[in-house]
């Protein structure tokens, strides 16, 4: 498939210009051609696309006839940005190893990896811009994997956080300021302060 590839002439080959201006690889050159697949009747788009940013090239099939080459590269990026979010997800949070042969645990383990992706996401715009683009690994290594003392009384439990360079950020974020309601540990409140 690649020695076919790389045989056709520059002729043969589209430049396209895609719209994202902070793109590297504004520019890539499409070929389209029409292929058949065993089992699918009709036939199917293939775009092989050069000089996107792969050492190999991308090639996309699909069955939609409408949608231009711009339209159809610039869908495809965008999958793939959801895409390596999820494999981030499931790389960071461990998720990938499963127990069970039932297929529920695998939606299940899915459905808690994207939760767990999507609080630490939430967590990290509230702290602002610095964070705001941040995957889950950076959130929990500077802000969340911490060490201090924690003190349980009557009514509350204290979490003394030791000086970290990030602490200023959870500090002006306001995460902290109010206590939170533990009804699990007997009322207690969950009180956060920093050293």
């Amino acid at each position: 498939m690649l020695r076919e590839i790389y045989s056709r002439p520059d002729s043969a080959w589209q430049r396209i210009s895609l719209p994202a201006l902070t793109r590297i690889y504004r520019n890539p050159k499409v070929l389209e051609t029409r292929v058949t697949l065993p089992g699918y009747e009709g036939e199917l788009r293939q775009l092989t696309v050069m000089e996107l940013g792969h050492e190999e090239p991308t090639v996309l099939l699909t069955n939609h006839r409408k949608l231009g080459p711009v339209e159809l590269v610039t869908r495809y990026a965008q999958r793939m940005l959801i895409e390596n979010g999820i494999s981030e997800a499931v790389q960071f949070f461990h998720i990938d190893a499963l127990s069970s042969m039932v297929g529920m645990k695998v939606d299940f383990d899915m459905q808690l990896t994207l939760a767990a992706s999507s609080l630490y996401r939430m967590m990290a715009q509230r702290i602002g811009r610095e964070y705001s683009h941040s995957q889950a690994k950076t959130v929990f290594r500077n802000l969340l994997d911490l060490s201090g003392k924690v003190e349980v009384t009557a009514t509350a439990v204290v979490v003394t956080i030791d000086k970290r360079a990030h602490n200023p950020y959870l500090v002006a974020s306001g995460l902290a300021n109010q206590p939170t309601p533990m009804p699990w540990f007997g009322d207690k409140k969950l009180i956060i302060q920093f050293a």
